[in-house]
């Protein structure tokens, strides 16, 4: 799944996330589509890491999420 945008500011573009970054994982889980994305997101600790593929290099990206 790519990244389309990086709300400036916000807990991704802060931990390093950019526009055209294709997530992989998320808590060294497969992410499947953007449904799974969000159902998992809604469901964890406010400590996401996500493995990112980069160009040709994929790197891991912890984003903490502020409290809602």
């Amino acid at each position: 799944m790519a990244v389309a945008a990086v709300e400036p500011g916000g807990p991704a573009e802060e931990a390093g996330m950019q526009p055209g970054d294709l997530l992989l994982e998320l808590n060294n889980e497969p992410i499947q589509n953007a449904a799974d994305l969000r159902n998992r997101l809604s469901g964890s600790s406010p400590r996401a890491l996500f493995l990112v593929l980069r160009g040709r290099m994929t790197l891991y990206i912890p984003v903490i999420r502020p409290p809602a």
